[in-house]
């Protein structure tokens, strides 16, 4: 199956700690919220895990005790997510970056993405990526996890795959071809992440109904959805045409566009 190329959570600056033992793409089964068809079963989950360290020793002395033992962590974040049950993605990733900390020797900072490959019909995923830390002083108590200043939570959607119409030639403007939609949303709150589902509808409904001449256009209409209707602070959207060239995977058009840019009333040609 053909994927976007798209990066479903380009990172900022890594926080300033100098290495990082990572884990990626565990597969594991949980409760967390509703599924697909909005039942109270358990979905599957990916989870990655990026652990900020200081692997110096370790790496002098060859001693694992010196590091992070990965496979510990992976043992403790596996049994949290199993046998427990989350409301939300946001309530589940803070409870795996508690986890982290608590037992699976996280010292300083983590970064958690963890998608549901299979929560949206027409879409290969939907998921979250937050960095977490444990504070040792300041205004929260020691030992306190939260958010890192200048890190926002992110909320992505990956290959939303909408048929339609759009293109300037002639066949293009009588039959519909699959466009590959990636979605991410810059430091959301817990309102967006709860009710992302409402968007996606919205964002893929108006795709289905345009007649859009080029990706452009698209792009910042999705954005214009999303900022302007439902007060998204700032967006990034790809979307891409996998049928537009005969001998390459596809052509596409990213953008990232912040509430602000449609202050003015900007609206695109075409729009609905």
């Amino acid at each position: 199956m053909e994927t976007s190329q798209f990066t479903t959570h380009p990172s900022p600056a890594s926080p300033d700690s100098p290495d990082i033992v990572s884990v990626r793409a565990l597969t594991l089964t949980t409760h967390i919220g509703h599924d697909v068809w909005y039942r109270n079963r358990p979905q599957p989950i990916i989870v990655s895990l990026s652990l900020y360290t200081d692997i110096s020793k370790a790496g002098t002395t060859d001693d694992l005790g010196s590091s992070i033992h990965y496979g510990t962590l992976t043992k403790a974040v596996s049994s949290h997510i199993t046998e427990g049950s989350s409301d939300n993605l946001l309530d589940f990733v803070n409870g795996v970056a508690e986890c982290c900390f608590l037992k699976g020797d996280a010292e300083d900072k983590v970064k958690i993405i963890a998608e549901l490959p299979e929560a949206l019909t027409m879409a290969e995923g939907v998921g979250i990526e937050v960095y977490r830390q444990r504070y040792s002083k300041g205004p929260r108590s020691e030992g306190d996890i939260g958010a890192v200043p200048g890190f926002g939570d992110a909320l992505f959607v990956r290959n939303l795959r909408v048929p339609c119409i759009i293109g300037v030639n002639d066949p293009e403007r009588t039959e519909k071809q699959i466009v590959v939609v990636n979605l991410r949303f810059w430091d959301v709150g817990a309102n967006m992440v709860v009710g992302y589902r409402n968007l996606i509808q919205t964002i893929t409904g108006h795709i289905e109904a345009s007649r859009y001449l080029t990706i452009e256009a698209m792009v910042t209409a999705i954005c214009r959805i999303s900022c302007v209707e439902y007060g998204v602070n700032k967006i990034t959207v790809r979307v891409e045409k996998p049928s537009a060239l005969t001998f390459a995977r596809g052509a596409a058009v990213e953008i990232t566009r912040r509430k602000e840019f449609f202050a003015g009333g900007r609206t695109p040609a075409g729009f609905v």
